[in-house]
């Protein structure tokens, strides 16, 4: 009898609803990328909408990315916050990260996220939010080069300074 393990279902939840934030996240991507309406839906903490869980627990950001955990956090809270309450928050939920100064590899994913223009934007006081909440803010896109694009500027340098 002795010889049964003993299931740790907490640890297993966890895991679970790491997975399916993952899973949510990268569908509502591809729903966004093909213009589909995800404000209907309030099954998955994947949308816009209220996710399925308001609380926030120990085990709330493990095992996921920086990313989806400022986002999942932000959708929780529904509030602008400062990066550095954000950073507290993501701690405290859990998150795991190898990042020898956390804030700063939280700060970063945050601009680049609203650089190119996903969820998470930066607020004119400072703090940050889901630019879903902002639907009329204009904001900054830095512009990306593909390889070839910068392949074609280099050349276009060189060419120039020949000059």
């Amino acid at each position: 009898m002795s010889d049964i393990p003993q299931i740790d279902y907490s640890a297993v939840l966890a895991d679970l609803e790491a997975r399916r934030a993952k899973l949510d996240a990268a569908i509502a991507g591809i729903r966004e990328m093909l213009g589909l309406n995800t404000e209907h839906r309030t099954d998955t903490i994947g949308t816009h909408d209220e996710p399925a869980s308001s609380e926030l627990t120990p085990h709330s950001f493990f095992q996921l990315q920086i990313g989806d955990a400022i986002r999942k956090y932000l959708r929780i809270v529904r509030t602008p916050k400062s990066a550095k309450d954000i950073v507290e928050a993501l701690q405290a939920g859990g998150l795991t990260s190898t990042s020898k100064n956390l804030y700063t590899t939280v700060y970063t994913t945050m601009v680049r996220d609203d650089e190119r223009g996903g969820e998470i934007m930066k607020l004119n006081n400072g703090k940050w939010g889901l630019a879903v909440w902002y639907p009329g803010a204009q904001r900054k896109k830095k512009r990306f080069l593909t390889p070839d694009q910068e392949q074609q500027a280099a050349d276009t340098d060189v060419a120039t300074s020949e000059l």
